[in-house]
């Protein structure tokens, strides 16, 4: 990596705080979450977000779980900027369609009783307060 390289790098990247989740935040605000094969892309997705999930390896322990136009795979950098442009472009209605099976499959989203009630309402059925 070069100096010029590395000083974009550095300027550009999200510092990681582990006391004010701001990987979740980047997630939550961001209109398409790029990565590898990751539980923040899970979130995403099961949130109801748009993602991109990139294999650039010939590693298939790193494929993401659901295929479709949300997974790509040892492409060109031309290709994946135009399957970004399209996921970024397109509604998420029409983005869902194009998946290969239901977000719930990566993971399960209540938004009317979130994952927090749900553990202290099972704690209180197992009489921890």
């Amino acid at each position: 990596m070069s100096k010029e390289e590395f000083d974009y790098f550095k300027k550009n990247f999200l510092e990681k705080k582990t006391d004010d989740f701001s990987s979740y935040r980047a997630v939550l605000n961001s209109k398409v979450v790029v990565g590898v094969s990751s539980t923040l892309l899970k979130d995403k997705l099961g949130i109801g977000g748009k993602i991109l999930a990139c294999n650039l390896t010939k590693q298939n322990v790193l494929d993401f779980p659901i295929n479709g136009i949300c997974s790509i795979h040892s492409c060109s950098y031309e290709e994946f900027e135009k399957r970004l442009m399209e996921i970024y472009s397109i509604s998420k209605e029409n983005f869902f369609s194009k998946i290969e099976k239901k977000p719930s499959y990566v993971m399960k989203f209540n938004e009317s009783n979130s994952i927090i009630n749900l553990i202290r309402e099972k704690l209180s059925q197992l009489g921890v307060s």
